[in-house]
């Protein structure tokens, strides 16, 4: 067991020469690192290949310091085991340039504001592992450089908790979540009262999501703005979902926001599925110019005022195969806000509540066509209204 205080000490030191090492837990209260000081400790400094940290127990309490900092060609392979951070900006693996992380079933608790799970510059493998951010500022993962990999992972942000992300690609390369097998599940939860938080922020670099259900939480707040995905105006990359579900509620918030790439939503392996409901929300809002393909979706809009798509692009927009259910009151199936060349086809809109429609095409906006496509109309609502106080067309 180690204990590190004072201010710049390292616990254990694996040199470049340190190959086809591991560290065995070797009885119960053992394989602990207790990083405690002032600031900049590090339980582990790791430049060589450590194959093998079997159930480590990792307290975090300086700080700007590090349960593991990977340096050099650093590699970690960790089975089990926790990380509690309490110290600010801090880390529970801070993985630099070149090195690699592989964690299999551990857990990441960040107790403080600016901490993070894993910091990335090199490469990350995360398998079935737990992200509890359970205060403000905080990342289950952070992005700078390289590659991000999760399977069957789970990231919790707590109740309450703001400004925060499961995984937040800053200047990353890719980043790839998918679950164990094709059986779709949440790992994405957004707690109740939570504001300004995202589950995947992707300001640079790719998203690719297979088979993994989100859960947007009411705030509370009349502007909780948070996204399950959030896709920012330099990531001009290519993001792929398919197989997932984000369940939407509070008050304008998205499933995913687009500002910029190609973004597209598939349901190859089973439906994606938007449940759409509180107040001014949307299942997909695209901005700028962004493109998008959109099909083998499900869209059910129950709230206020919410959109199943908000397309305010100069994109291209496809909104194909799949249906479209509407309840509730002022809800759009899809709506139409900017001059990007829109197509609707092989889509069924199911159209109910109060003072809703299927397709709204706002004034001077241009839907290009719809073909294939049906719509059943209760209770006074509207299939398609184009236009309002000006001239639209479709």
């Amino acid at each position: 067991n180690y204990t590190i205080n004072g201010t710049g000490n390292v616990g254990l030191v694996v040199s470049s020469a340190g190959t086809g090492l591991n560290i065995y837990q070797g009885g119960t209260g053992r394989n602990v690192f207790n990083v405690n000081g002032t600031t900049n400790n590090t339980g582990i400094l790791n430049d060589g290949q450590i194959d093998g940290l079997n159930t480590p127990t990792f307290s975090i309490t300086a700080t700007n310091s590090n349960g593991i900092r990977n340096n050099g060609s650093g590699k970690v392979t960790i089975n089990n085991g926790s990380f509690d951070i309490s110290g600010t900006t801090s880390n529970g693996i801070n993985n630099q340039t070149s090195t690699v992380s592989k964690t299999t079933g551990v857990t990441f608790t960040m107790r403080a504001t600016k901490t993070n799970g894993i910091t990335n510059a090199g490469d990350v493998k995360s398998y079935g592992d737990i992200f509890n951010m359970n205060t403000d500022d905080t990342n289950g993962i952070i992005g700078t450089d390289g590659d991000i990999y999760t399977e069957g992972t789970t990231f919790n942000i707590a109740a309450n908790v703001k400004k925060s992300n499961g995984i937040n690609n800053q200047n990353g390369n890719t980043v790839k979540v998918k679950n164990a097998n094709t059986t779709l599940v949440n790992r994405f939860i957004l707690g109740t009262g939570v504001t300004e938080s995202n589950g995947i922020y992707t300001k640079k670099g790719d998203t690719n999501v297979n088979d993994i259900g989100f859960v947007i939480n009411s705030g509370g707040t009349t502007n909780d703005r948070n996204n399950g995905i959030f896709i920012d105006s330099s990531a001009s990359g290519t993001h792929a979902i398919d197989h997932s579900q984000f369940d939407i509620d509070g008050t304008h918030s998205n499933g995913i926001l687009a500002k910029d790439g190609t973004v597209n939503v598939t349901g190859t392996n089973g439906r994606s599925v938007f449940n759409v409901s509180g107040d001014y929300n949307n299942g997909i809002r695209l901005e700028a110019a962004t493109v998008s393909d959109i099909s083998g979706t499900n869209f059910n809009v129950s709230g206020t005022n919410s959109n199943g798509v908000f397309a305010n692009t100069t994109g291209n927009l496809t909104l194909g195969s799949g249906s479209t259910t509407i309840t509730g009151s002022g809800n759009n199936g899809l709506i139409v806000r900017d001059n990007g060349t829109l197509d609707v086809k092989d889509r069924s809109f199911d159209v109910g509540g109060t003072s809703n429609n299927g397709i709204y095409v706002v004034g001077s906006k241009t839907l290009n066509s719809v073909k294939n496509s049906s719509f059943k109309v209760n209770n006074n609502n509207i299939g398609i209204l184009v236009g309002d106080s000006s001239q639209a067309t479709i």
